[in-house]
Parts: C-alpha cells; structure tokens; sequence
C-alpha cells in the first residue's frame, strides 16, 4: 500500500510539472524546436553517407558516426543553422541536429529534435535528436555530445542511449520526451546533478554494469565512485562496490573479465595501508579482494606492463576507536602505529621472530624508528632476533646492542662503513649470542650471517649510519 500512494505521489507530480506547477522552476520555454527553412541538397549527401544501409536504424547510425567525425563543436556560438554548420563544418548543439534532422528526413526517417536542458545549465538550453525505427521505435542520440572521441566506446554512449542512461544528463522541456515508463521530475533531475560521480561519469557505463547502475539511480541512491577512462583496455566487471566511499577493515571484492590475458587489476593506497590479493581463474575472470586499512583513497588500477591506469577511486571513510582496535587486533602489521612506519618487512621480521603482537607492542612503546632497517636475504637464513635496533638510522658514537640465537655452524658479523670486522660476540649461558657496539664512522653498517662450511653470506641486515 505504502509503495502504491508512493507511486501516485510521483505520477501526480509529474502531472503537476508538466503544467509548470512544481517547486522547482524549469529554465526553459517549452516549445518544440522549428527547424529553419534549408537550401542545401541534404537527399544527395544523405543517400552517399547512408549507402550500403537498408534499415532506418542503420541509416540513422550512419549519419550519426558522419557528423560525429566530420564535425566540430562551435564553442564561439555564433553557428546555429544547419546550412551554416555546412559551410563552415562546425556548429553548436542545435545546428548539429537540424544537419541529422534533414539527413535523416530524407532518407523517411521520422525524426525530431529535442529541446531541453543538460546538466545543470541554467542560462542555455541543449538539443539532441529522437526518431522512429522500423520497428516503430523512438530512439534517442546526442549527435554533440559523440563528437570527437577518440574511442568510439564513448562516442556510441550517445547513439541510442538508453533513456534511464539520457535523463541522468539529458533533461527534455516535455515529460514524454524522456521516453521512461515513468518520467521523473525536475527536482530529481536536479538533485542526480548534485552528485558529480554520476554525472561526470560517463565512462563508467563501458564497463558492462549499467542494469546496476539503473537499479540504484531507481532507488535514488546517487552515490558512485569515481570511475576514469582511459583509451586502449576492455575490461567487464561482474561485481564490484557501486558507493563512493569504502569502510575501514571491510574486505571489499572485484570480479572482471580483462580482454587482455596478460592484464591483470590491482588496489593501492597512496601514502597509506591496504591488504589486498589477486587471483586469476581458467575461465578469464579476475578476482581482487581488498581491505582499507587507513582513510586514504583507494585506486583500482589496470596493469598490462607496458600500459598501466587507475580506472577507479573511493573515498575512505574516516575510522571509528572500534575500526582500529579491531585492525590492531585482527591485523597487528597493518595497525595504525605499524603502518605509519617505512620499510617494515613483514615476512623477514616473522621470520626471525619478531612476530605482529611483538612489533605492535615496541611501536606503541616508542622503541621503534619511522624507517625500519633493511633486510636482504639470499638462501634461508638461521637466526632469531632478540635484540636489535629497529631504527635504519643510527648515530656515530652512540652504542648499539645485536642480540641473536644462531646454529654453530652459522656466524653473525658486522662490518662498518670502512670494511672494518666487528665479531667479539659474547656467548650467554642460554646459548644467545650478544654484542654491543658504537659506530665509529658515517656511512652503511652491515649485520650478516655468514654460512660456516662455504663462507657465503646468506642475510644481510643494513643501517645507516649518520
């Protein structure tokens, strides 16, 4: 019952609009556009850029791709005839369409030109084009607004829009014009152009989910996140997060057919933490799956070697006490006080013994650096770390104490800036080895551990020494 007085709310605003009484003051003169008189031979061009063309559909696609590439907008507004656009190949919105009205006309197509407004202008109105198939039907194209793109993906957005694509930015002086079983008002018109990843958006409907789109516009639920285009990929997604804004410590989930095998998605944070994995399965679907970790903005990116895009960003809502607590719980690495640090090598310092708990508990403790010191590891290393210092950084002069539990047949050393050995390690009844010493120089130190039988050194810890 509550849904049905929702829709006669709705049915007897439209009515309402249409006899110019809503709240919300429509910009424009409702009249339908007159077509100026033409001296041009618009039948001869018509029937050499429709050749080949037996449908009126296909006729009208035609002429559309040729103004499409033969045009260009006169952002001078001075041209608004079509027998001016000829002259000169360019012309505003309204001339573009009078050259597709007596294009189309000639060939029997029924056509009209639309009158309204596009995004939020309110001091010039927009035209675009609707005529009538074989089938009988009307089909809107924005002959304008396909001018000039490079990838013709963008370019056809404009030829047979959907009509729940059009109004999103298309706004008809006339309610039947929007060619919707229920046509919206001009208050929800305006409200979709207070939401700029909407409306600026429009290569977001290449990427194959624009029945989810429509479903949440149904619901007037206008929040996206902002999607980029770039020329060159093809990618399909089949599931992905349709909000503008994201959830610290929420997994998140991506699924999309990638044209190119060899491409693959990713999901990064600029300055920030983000857990995040990638599969890819026989069937040519690609999974990633994605947790914000900070309220840094999130970007999707498409990888392919030699081309690399970010195709989409959300935004990150700000953590709550409880979101960090559960991330310092959960995820102890990817804490707040963890990920501030650079350098962290998680899996080495594992390793080694330092687990997530230990490195959480010295970093809320103070005891460690902003940049961690440097792991380089060849064959598997057999050390555990009891003591070192966890700050890249040391000062000249000031002492230091490395502290490991090794095998015999395995040897730590140190070796400064001026190749110099430091090895008087002190063995401890526990059979932990110990040394405390001063760096003598500015430059690198290195902690290695040597192999005993062949000598090769299998892990390197570096410093810098200032």
């Amino acid at each position: 019952m509550k849904q049905y007085f929702q829709i006669l709310a709705l049915l007897l605003c439209s009515l309402l609009y249409s006899a110019g009484s809503c709240s919300a003051e429509y910009p424009f003169h409702k009249t339908e556009h007159k077509v100026a008189p033409s001296t041009y031979d618009f039948k001869k061009l018509s029937d050499q850029v429709t050749a080949g063309a037996v449908t009126k559909y296909d006729k009208a696609k035609k002429i559309y791709d040729w103004i499409t590439r033969s045009f260009k907008y006169d952002y001078g507004k001075t041209i608004y005839t079509a027998d001016v656009a000829m002259k000169h190949h360019k012309g505003v919105c309204q001339a573009l369409c009078e050259v597709f009205y007596h294009l189309a006309t000639a060939q029997g197509i029924e056509t009209r030109i639309i009158s309204g407004m596009a995004k939020n202008i309110t001091k010039e109105g927009h035209s675009w084009i609707m005529f009538t198939d074989d089938r009988k039907r009307k089909v809107l194209a924005d002959p304008t607004w396909g001018l000039d793109n490079e990838d013709i993906r963008i370019s056809n957005l404009y030829f047979d829009m959907d009509p729940r694509f059009c109004i999103i930015e298309h706004f008809p002086a006339f309610p039947e014009n929007q060619l919707l079983e229920m046509p919206i008002i001009f208050e929800d018109y305006l409200e979709m152009q207070k939401h700029e990843n909407l409306t600026s958006n429009d290569g977001m409907f290449v990427y194959g989910i624009n029945e989810k789109i429509f479903e949440k516009i149904d619901r007037h639920d206008y929040e996206f996140p902002k999607f980029r285009f770039t020329l060159g990929y093809v990618v399909t997604f089949k599931e992905i997060p349709l909000v503008s804004e994201l959830e610290i410590g929420k997994e998140y989930r991506i699924t999309a057919n990638i044209k190119d095998k060899n491409a693959t998605l990713g999901a990064l944070i600029d300055g920030g933490t983000i857990k995040h994995s990638v599969k890819k399965f026989q069937n040519g679907v690609t999974e990633i799956k994605f947790t914000p970790l900070c309220d840094k903005p999130v970007t999707i990116t498409y990888d392919e070697g030699d081309q690399y895009a970010e195709i989409i960003e959300y935004a990150v809502k700000p953590a709550t006490t409880e979101q960090l607590k559960e991330i310092e719980k959960s995820m102890p690495y990817f804490s707040g006080c963890l990920s501030s640090k650079s350098e962290i090598d998680t899996l080495a310092l594992k390793r080694h013994g330092l687990s997530a708990e230990k490195m959480l508990d010295l970093c809320n403790k103070g005891k460690l650096g902003n940049v961690m010191p440097t792991f380089f590891e060849d064959m598997k290393p057999e050390y555990t770390i009891v003591e070192i210092p966890m700050d890249k950084h040391l000062k000249v002069g000031k002492p230091y104490t490395f502290h490991f539990i090794h095998p015999a047949n395995k040897y730590m050393l140190i070796q400064d800036s001026n190749g110099k050995l430091v090895s008087n390690w002190i063995a401890l009844p526990d059979g932990s080895k110990t040394l405390t010493m001063s760096p003598s120089a500015k430059g690198i130190l290195y902690v290695m551990q040597r192999a005993g039988s062949s000598g090769k050194i299998v892990s390197v810890i570096a410093y810098k020494v200032e």
